[in-house]
């Protein structure tokens, strides 16, 4: 398996340094303030991408196609991912499970179904866990795993995530999130970041800006129509690699799948 370059964008945010419960291999921040102050919380490793989250997020993909290796990029508030399962009794639990074992999970089924990236549910709410694995589902920035060939690059100032997946939707027709996977993040909590540009306008002009530009893909968000959209629903064939994924997930809820 080639190995999986786990890096984190991040802008304004030093403290998360030290409240990260892991060690990425590469911090990349948006510039020489950031770098400074960010070596000063401990980190070892830091690279200038942006300014800007897309530019981070493209730094990311070049460095690890340089190096042969899958782009694991994640958030600066990521407190850790838990396993959601059902018991015999179908009573539900959740078990930390290790970053890099996630992302070689999700890698192993990005390489079954032939797509680019993955990823796991955004929502921190294991209820919403119930389908296993999703082919035609937006993949969002808190834990996104790129195969770094891939043609498409970031370009948004926000909703940059939601951009990419409609790309590789468009080009590919899936991708792959493993919903049984949820994630544990202080993302309301914490200054700076994507929260500087994260305004009710800048919000709403890239949610019309990917109704105009994927009508066939998106559609206004029931109850937010104004900032956030939807994927359509589809009716496309599932290919039998797909339908292979669904079993393997599917099959055993406590799940004790050793991927390669």
């Amino acid at each position: 398996m080639r190995r999986l370059l786990i890096t984190i964008p991040s802008h304004r945010r030093p403290h998360a340094v030290e409240q990260l419960p892991f060690d990425p291999d590469i911090w990349i921040v948006n510039d020489k303030r950031d770098k400074r102050d960010y070596r000063a919380a401990g980190a070892s490793n830091v690279e200038i991408g942006g300014p800007g989250v897309s530019p981070n997020r493209n730094k990311a993909i070049e460095i690890a196609l340089v190096e042969q290796s899958v782009s694991v990029q994640i958030d600066d508030d990521l407190r850790g991912i838990y396993r959601s399962w059902h018991d015999l009794s179908q009573h539900e639990h959740t078990t930390n499970t290790p970053i890099r074992d996630v992302a070689a999970e999700v890698w192993h089924f990005m390489k079954l179904v032939n797509t680019p990236i993955g990823g796991i549910l955004a929502s921190p709410n294991p209820y919403h866990s119930k389908q296993r694995v999703h082919t035609w589902a937006f993949i969002e920035g808190t834990f996104f795993v790129i195969d770094p060939r891939l043609p498409e690059r970031f370009t948004w100032l926000t909703k940059e995530d939601w951009e990419m997946t409609c790309k590789v939707l468009s080009r590919v027709g899936y991708v792959v999130r493993l919903d049984y996977y949820v994630r544990d993040s202080d993302q309301l909590n914490q200054a700076g970041g994507l929260k500087e540009i994260r305004t009710f306008e800048n919000e709403s002009q890239h949610a019309q800006r990917l109704l105009r530009e994927y009508p066939n893909l998106v559609r206004p968000h029931s109850t937010r129509p104004q900032v956030d959209v939807q994927i359509r629903a589809t009716t496309r064939t599932i290919p039998p690699a797909a339908r292979t994924a669904y079993q393997i997930a599917n099959q055993h809820d406590s799940y004790s799948y050793s991927y390669p």
